[in-house]
């Protein structure tokens, strides 16, 4: 019988069961005469009891499994306090009798469980507020046993030492030391931002520790050798966001045992970082790290290994990479990551893993291998995946459903495919190894539920079964791993041929060991899978038609092969996808291509409607194509209702969800739920090339809008990644961001990463409007909407930041970077802004730095406010501002701070920089400016308005009440928030936020020469038409630029924010003769370029004595616009010979 036949047998048996069941007693018995029973046999159904959580309950949440069942059933009870809540001691109990009596329930292993008796049951608690009745800790060196320690303590004696609740910071425990570190427990609020740094050979106890981190910091961190890691209780370790370092550090030349302190300790561990759960940060080996006991239960996401290194093919760095030995204990891993269970990250190579007992089981749930090198892809092709050298214990390697088709699987089942280490026994030589799946199912285990297994006379494995399973209902760390007795076998990797084995003392039959035929094992696509063909009939049958209707995903991909074959770009035409698709996981062919390396593509051109349905199954995982999505190139094209319900999308550089990259396009009304992420590759060192510019709708976006689209997907690289687009210029409008994005290096933003084009060129703008993030993000610099412009041209109006920043060095709730002609306006932040490691320029609650800009085209931040936290807590050179963290005033740069304020707390913990509730800091210099007006914070949040100080009617301070009633001092973009609901605590909000319309005003032009054309034009370049009386209708708040230019005078021109009639008075000067030439360089005028020019130019530059107005034109010798150090560079060269001429004019 085939399986298929062979499994629809069972289901039908199992319905028949299930069927049975639910019949009464008297119809499961055979009648005999008189109605009585006949038969030998009458078949009882077992009575069921339902089990109710106490509606009464507040304070925290109960969870029950199961929800009913038969008397002696174990219930398990997950509790979760709320926040700031904590569970009371012994009042998680249940009621069999309606309350007259309540039974304790108990906790074994960190789970609360307890047997279903004979009646329906209700479950209680009580939760209370935690009451942290530690005072505030000052950092000292604590040698007493019993003692609390918080963050900035040393602990320097041995000794039992209890974790303060709510305690963050590090804790640091002397080398040779053996300390007991005893937590709140896990059904309490865990500890945030909590590491614990170790000398060498220090013994470390956790007891009932929780912590969750999300600053870029090891939870625990091992140096040197002699280190042990013992497990008590129940512990969870969880590095909650994507960055560069490991959870538990175990870094190169550190040595660590991790065991169990007794029978029950128990380690819950999961790792969302680039680094690994337990070994290597980024770029770094792992030390040796031996498992020798303990139960630990450990997830791992993202790229970096669960357990490993990520070395990213530096062979210096391979070569540090220790040995990982498994000796002892029970360890689960779950694997949903492009990194390795136990070895490589999803660049890096294996090293020798050695298992000589111990119960290890692995569920591979993505494309990072069990054990071994790095990603599926990669370790297909990389000889260097380690060794896995097996003497004993038992191994279980699973694949499961989310990644069969990655390993060549159509189902989930047991596989070697993912050991992409070397298999080999630990003889001389290292013979071949092969799994074999030893069924206990008929043999009692010993009183411990153990097994004692011999192979060939030899001791060979002491343990129970894989009683555990992963299952993903996100209730916690913890509850995502279920108990499970499903599986009987005991795996044996043992050479070919025969054995003898026992088990408890029981001889078994000889066993034979055969070479696997994984002939079975390839991949029969299912009549409901798409088999990768791709069908045309669709567009053969009339190819002149202008509109096509496709449904299924071999039409879809008919539709990639039409275009990439230059068959048809589909200008002029529509594709309506009438019906949902799947593409299953195998490898898509993006519909138009575009080469980089050549600038030679094939591009969709016409009009595409998803028709809002679901495209799933979406797969790209060729690292080394750049311009990847649903669609590579399209260029005049229309896209939209594009919905990308699942995948993952993976390539070098500009990948999209949606769209690789679009030229002069439209997309709107899409949506992204698929991962994306480019994959960095080593260029020697710690340098990385590629992983640059993604985007969840875009990757690469020319002079396109896009418009009503939505990012749900996880999307990251090394740099420059956002919610809807990478590179991006054009316009985009009413979007939105929900999922986090995050770098290792640079660039992140919640709406475009980078603005502009990347190789320069013309200048080019972009507008961003009515957008929002609503994610957490995290990387270097960090921005809410946007990182910058490299085009200094950006217009971002009437959008928000509630998400949190984190890890950045420079960032902002709207933007990291201002230059020149870039203006925010009407925007708001309300997310907390951390600055956590390396050496940045500032963090603000709307901009990080304001870099250049000039009197014609200045950076400008108009009539916006922040009330989120900006915190440096250790980026060097990073100051901290209310709106804007730096302005850099050199070279004539010029500015506008102007209608805003802040409530948020800003603060710095690193010397040498500052914070001001406004602007943290102004670079010293005398050559630029910034107009700083009319701008505010809330009193005790800074030290001061600008750098510690106010400046009265520009920065000052204002109590809560006072600024509650500013509105209308704050000018005709606010509004009260004094609605039916407030939604920011009473102060002034902007009037979009209310629903209220912008008011328009009157600006007129009073010029001194009657003939005079004045022209104005709005942000987006549109000229507005004066009325009849000759004024201007401008909306107040918005940013418009005008131009006064009369015949024999000098044209003039300006830009103008209206905040109410306004009248502008100009004075055109009559043009003068141009008169000498300037010559470059010759900065005294003598006729000649030489020394003494040189000494003229330092000086000016040097503040020694600076130049006259007439001698400055001939001192800017590269002309362009400023006087500096450049401009000494060029000089000498030219008088020294190095370069023959200077720029000079006529």
């Amino acid at each position: 019988m085939d399986s298929k036949k062979r499994s629809r047998l069972l289901a039908c048996l199992m319905i028949l069961a299930m069927f049975c069941a639910m019949l009464p007693t008297s119809a499961l018995a055979t009648e005999g005469p008189a109605g009585r029973a006949g038969g030998a046999e009458v078949t009882v159904t077992e009575a069921t009891y339902e089990v109710t959580v106490d509606s009464a309950v507040t304070g925290g949440s109960i969870a029950v499994n199961p929800h009913r069942g038969v008397q002696g059933d174990t219930v398990t009870v997950t509790v979760t306090p709320d926040s700031g809540k904590q569970l009371v001691a012994d009042s998680l109990k249940y009621t069999a009798d309606s309350g007259s009596a309540y039974t304790a329930i108990s906790v074994a292993g960190g789970v609360y469980s307890f047997a279903l008796p004979a009646a329906d049951v209700v479950v209680t608690a009580q939760f209370a507020d935690i009451i942290n009745e530690t005072p505030e800790l000052v950092p000292v060196a604590i040698s007493t046993d019993g003692a609390t320690v918080a963050g900035g303590d040393t602990i320097s004696a041995d000794g039992t030492y209890n974790v303060a609740a709510g305690a963050t910071g590090t804790i640091t425990i002397n080398s040779g030391l053996t300390v007991t570190l005893v937590g709140s427990g896990t059904a309490n609020e865990p500890n945030r931002e909590l590491s614990v740094d170790c000398g060498e050979g220090v013994t470390l106890t956790i007891r009932d520790l929780y912590v969750s981190n999300t600053d870029e910091i090891n939870l625990l961190n091992f140096s040197g050798s002699g280190n042990r890691l013992l497990v008590a209780g129940v512990n969870v370790l969880e590095g909650m966001v994507y960055n560069a370092k490991a959870v538990l550090h175990v870094g190169p030349d550190t040595e660590l045992t991790i065991d169990g302190a007794d029978a029950d300790g128990t380690m819950y561990l999961y790792k969302y970082t680039a680094g690994a759960g337990i070994g290597g940060d980024i770029h770094e080996a792992n030390g040796r790290i031996n498992f020798a006991g303990g139960n630990l239960f450990i997830k791992g996401s993202k790229t970096g290994a669960v357990i490993g290194n990520d070395t990213c093919g530096d062979e210096a760095k391979e070569a540090q990479i220790g040995d990982i030995i498994i000796s002892g204990g029970r360890i689960y891993i779950e694997a949903n990551a492009r990194g390795a269970a136990i070895g490589g990250s999803s660049m890096s190579a294996g090293g020798n893993v050695y298992m000589t007992g111990g119960t290890l089981a692995i569920y591979v749930d993505w494309t990072g291998s069990a054990i071994g090198a790095g990603a599926v892809e990669l370790a297909a092709e990389d000889a260097n995946c380690g060794n896995l050298i097996i003497s004993g214990g038992s191994l279980k390697v699973f694949v499961n459903q989310n990644a069969a088709y990655d390993w060549g699987l159509t189902e989930e089942q047991v596989c070697d495919s993912p050991i992409t280490a070397t298999k080999v026994n630990a003889l001389p030589g290292g013979d071949p190894v092969y799994r074999y799946m030893l069924d206990v199912s008929g043999i009692e285990a010993d009183a411990n539920g153990e097994y004692d297994v011999t192979v060939d006379g030899a001791p060979y494995y002491t343990g129970g079964l894989h009683d555990y399973e992963y299952t993903t209902n996100q209730e916690s760390t913890m509850a995502n791993w279920t108990k499970t007795n499903a599986d009987s076998h005991i795996y044996l990797y043992l050479t070919l041929g025969a054995h003898t084995v026992s088990v408890n003392g029981q001889e078994l039959n000889p066993i034979e060991v055969v070479e696997p035929d994984y002939s079975s094992d390839e991949v029969v696509i299912p009549e409901d899978q798409w088999s990768d063909a791709a069908d045309t009939g669709w567009y053969t049958a009339n190819p002149a038609a202008t509109s096509f209707e496709i449904g299924t995903a071999a039409e879809l991909a008919g539709l990639a092969a039409l275009v990439n074959a230059g068959t048809d770009d589909f200008s002029g035409k529509t594709v309506t996808l009438t019906e949902p698709v799947n593409l299953s996981e195998r490898e898509w062919t993006t519909i138009g291509r575009y080469d980089n390396a050549t600038s030679i593509g094939t591009a969709f051109s016409g009009a595409f409607d998803g028709g809002k349905n679901a495209i799933s199954g979406l797969l790209l995982g060729d690292v080394d194509k750049n311009y990847q999505g649903l669609f590579g190139y399209v260029s005049g094209a229309t896209l939209k209702n594009i919905s990308v319900a699942n995948g993952y999308i993976t390539g070098y550089e500009y990948l999209g969800g949606v769209a690789g990259r679009a030229v002069n396009s439209t997309i709107t009304g899409c949506d992204n739920r698929a991962t994306v992420y480019a994959v960095y590759k080593s260029a020697g060192g710690s340098q990385r090339v590629g992983g640059d510019y993604c985007g969840g709708i875009v990757g690469n976006g020319e002079n396109c809008t896009v418009a009503s689209c939505q990012n749900n997907g996880s999307v990251g690289g090394l740099r420059y990644a956002a919610g809807i687009a990478g590179l991006f210029y054009g316009t985009i409008t009413d979007c939105v961001n929900k999922h986090e994005c995050l770098t290792l290096w640079e660039g992140v933003a919640g709406i475009v990463a980078a603005c502009g084009t990347r190789y320069g060129g013309d200048p080019y703008s972009t507008t961003i409007s009515n957008c929002r993030n609503e994610a957490d993000l995290s990387g270097q610099t960090v921005a809410g909407i946007a990182q910058f412009s490299t085009d200094d041209n950006l217009q971002i109006t009437k959008c928000c930041n509630t998400g949190d920043l984190t890890g950045c060095a420079t960032g902002g709730g709207i933007i990291a970077f201002m230059g020149g002609g870039d203006v925010v306006s009407k925007c708001f932040n309300s997310g907390d802004i951390t600055a956590t490691a390396n050496s940045g320029i500032g963090i603000g609650g709307i901009a990080g730095c304001m870099r250049n800009g000039s009197r014609t085209e200045p950076g400008v931040v108009i009539d916006c406010y922040n009330t989120g936290a900006v915190t440096n807590k250790g980026a060097m050179d990073t100051n901290a501002g209310g709106i804007v963290g730096r302005v850099n005033k050199e070279n004539l740069y010029y500015f506008i701070v102007k209608n805003c304020y802040s409530t948020g707390a800003v603060s710095t913990q690193i010397t040498g920089t500052h914070a001001g509730g406004v602007v943290g800091y102004l670079t010293n210099t005398i050559y630029g400016d910034v107009d700083i007006a009319n701008s505010y914070y809330l009193t005790g949040s800074a030290p001061g308005g600008i750098a510690g100080a106010d400046i009265p009617g520009g920065a000052e301070g204002k109590t809560a009440a006072a600024l509650q009633e500013l509105s209308v001092t704050l000018g005709a973009s606010y509004a009260d928030d004094d609605g039916a609901e407030s939604v920011n605590g009473g102060y002034p909000v902007l009037r979009w936020q209310a629903g209220l319309p912008q008011p328009t005003c009157i600006v007129t032009f009073n010029v001194n020469v009657a003939a005079a054309v004045v022209t104005v034009k709005d942000a987006a370049g549109a000229a507005v038409a004066p009325e009849s009386s000759g004024g201007y209708p401008l909306i107040a708040g918005d940013l418009y630029s005008y131009s006064v230019e009369a015949e024999g005078y000098e044209p003039y021109s300006g830009s103008v924010f209206p905040n109410g009639d306004t009248e502008i008075f100009v004075t055109l000067t009559a043009m003068e003769d141009p008169g000498e030439p300037v010559v470059y360089g010759d900065i005294n005028g003598d006729g000649s370029i030489n020394s003494q020019d040189v000494v003229l130019l330092r000086k000016h530059v040097a503040n020694l004595s600076l130049l006259s107005e007439d001698q400055l034109p001939a001192a800017d010798v590269n002309n362009d616009g400023a006087v500096n150090s450049q401009d000494i560079t060029k000089l000498r060269r030219y008088v020294a010979n190095i370069i023959a001429a200077l720029d000079t004019i006529g």
